[in-house]
């Protein structure tokens, strides 16, 4: 009856251990059965919960429950455990307006969209992720679901949640996101994030590449990228102005949302149709009537050296 009893714990105890697999290791090429045969020299894989990176170098016995194996395994260390699996876990978070990433410092409006995303190769605790905002639990594993993005459905691998707080007053506000794999692997990405009611601002304005040689036709993605961020939402006006002082030579309408911005400029003049001569252009960012920001585009057409 005993020896039963033993028999029925050792099988419950391999279920319950194999049932809280979580990361990928290989086990020594020696591997032996509890009745001493040699099973092979293969690497068995075997997914323990606790994530081991090295043990003792002192050999020892030890006892594992391995899939196939009607008693546990028993083998001899070093080495033990060899890792399989990199640390893959990621978290960003993005502004939903623009579509952009948000920067670890950034601008957002007085009504931000978040969309956070968690992403691990191996698989992400689901019920580890938590949002903070302002100091404040947002979101944790009581009320995640309520958060899922419907567009993109969650899986062990990649979870995508939205987040809009309520109405903001200008300051600075901190977004904090935490997770961790199911390799008990930790991960936390801190935000500090500004509210600006005042007079728009621009900052960081820069085109690349700053010397440009257009193709023509023109090939998307193979323009001008004009980047910058801006204190708060605004309608702007982006222009190219020609060495001649004449043009200008493009002018782009569009709402520029609280952060990072970014478009492409072909290279192409609205006045000609035909790609810019040769010269320094003069790039500029107008809004709310007046220049917010300016910087400057070599272009150097490499077709009429030839």
């Amino acid at each position: 009856m005993r020896k039963l009893a033993y028999i029925t714990f050792v099988l419950v105890g391999a279920a319950l251990m194999l049932a809280a697999q979580s990361a990928n290791y290989k086990l020594p090429q020696s591997i032996l059965d509890s009745g001493g045969k040699k099973v092979g020299s293969a690497n068995y894989v075997v997914e323990p919960k606790v994530a081991i990176d090295s043990q003792s170098a002192l050999a020892r016995e030890s006892t594992i429950f391995y899939p196939g194996f009607f008693f546990p395994a028993i083998f001899s260390l070093p080495p033990a455990f060899v890792r399989t699996g990199e640390f893959t876990l990621r978290i960003a978070a993005f502004n939903r307006e623009s579509g952009m990433a948000l920067n670890t410092t950034d601008n957002i409006n007085y009504l931000p969209k978040f969309k956070i995303v968690v992403s691990d190769q191996l698989g992400i605790d689901l019920s580890s992720i938590t949002v903070s905002f302002n100091n404040k639990i947002v979101i944790n594993s009581n009320n995640r679901s309520s958060f899922i993005d419907p567009a993109s459905p969650e899986t062990t691998r990649l979870s995508t949640l939205l987040y809009d707080p309520t109405e903001l007053a200008a300051g600075s506000y901190a977004l904090l996101i935490e997770a961790r794999d199911t390799q008990d692997r930790r991960l936390s990405k801190n935000y500090e994030l500004t509210v600006d009611t005042g007079p728009a601002k621009v900052g960081s304005l820069a085109v690349s590449p700053a010397t440009f040689s257009p193709t023509y036709p023109p090939v998307p993605g193979k323009g001008v990228a004009v980047a910058f961020s801006v204190s708060k939402d605004t309608d702007v006006n982006i222009i190219v102005l020609n060495p001649a002082g004449r043009g200008p030579d493009w002018n782009f309408k569009m709402l520029a949302r609280a952060g990072y911005n970014q478009v492409e400029f072909s290279g192409v003049s609205d006045i000609s149709s035909q790609p810019l001569a040769n010269g320094i252009y003069v790039i500029k960012v107008i809004g709310e009537g007046r220049e917010l920001g300016k910087t400057y585009l070599v272009v150097f057409d490499r077709r009429k050296q030839q």
